[in-house]
């Protein structure tokens, strides 16, 4: 018996369809952007995580070529608490493990773990990292720092592992936000649906769809600050 075809995600469609919604709804959309980052702002970015919400639900009506309504941006904020602690939920699995990790090292009785994160003298790592370091250069810049590799490596180990899993969680909760806010779900059945979701369709192309915004987003403000004045 033939297994069912696994739905595809084109990550160009994505970029298109959502180029083409800002295009055709671009004064609405905009408006509801500026709003939702001066009120968040003003309200101490308490209502940040709801109006970023609504702010998705605005434009996934846009993507499916409906009438916008501002109201649409405030709706979300009728479950305050759901989104914010949503944005919470995302950070603290991202980076708690990491948190975690330093403190319990910086705590330790030897002090090794202490010097591992507080680089008394980066000087010698950071003229190393700027050359591409040889094996035999970090074993001397670790003399030079008084660190030992016993601790060195499960300290890298365990910062790579908690990177992984922070990256693993963030791709996870791709589609948290439109789901708490369009379905009205809560939090953790939001987190599962988002989870299975970015399962269904592909880790990866997820993973290269949030690079490429950021690289979009970084871009734009590279571009937005201007070239250097030039002088005459």
């Amino acid at each position: 018996m033939l297994e069912p075809q696994k739905p595809a995600l084109r990550i160009t469609r994505c970029f298109t369809e959502a180029l083409s919604a800002y295009a055709s709804h671009f004064p609405t959309l905009l408006l509801g952007l500026l709003l939702a980052i001066l009120i968040g702002f003003l309200s101490l970015t308490f209502l940040l995580g709801s109006l970023f919400a609504g702010f998705l639900v605005m434009l996934l009506h846009a993507m499916e070529d409906r009438h916008i309504k501002l109201g649409v941006l405030f709706s979300p904020a009728r479950h305050f608490f759901r989104f914010f602690f949503i944005p919470w939920f995302i950070l603290i699995g991202s980076v708690g493990g990491l948190v975690l990790l330093g403190l319990t090292i910086a705590a330790a009785d030897s002090g090794d773990g202490f010097r591992v994160l507080n680089f008394a003298n980066p000087t010698p790592l950071i003229d190393a990292l700027q050359r591409k370091m040889p094996l035999n250069d970090l074993n001397r810049i670790l003399t030079i720092m008084k660190i030992r590799w016993v601790i060195f490596v499960p300290v890298l180990a365990g910062l790579a592992y908690g990177a992984f899993q922070g990256l693993t969680l963030l791709v996870k909760c791709f589609y948290i936000f439109i789901l708490a806010a369009h379905r009205d779900l809560p939090m953790l059945d939001a987190f599962v649906e988002s989870r299975n979701a970015v399962k269904r369709y592909g880790f990866c192309k997820h993973l290269a769809i949030i690079a490429l915004s950021w690289l979009i987003i970084a871009t734009s403000v590279q571009l937005s600050e201007g070239t250097p004045d030039r002088e005459s």
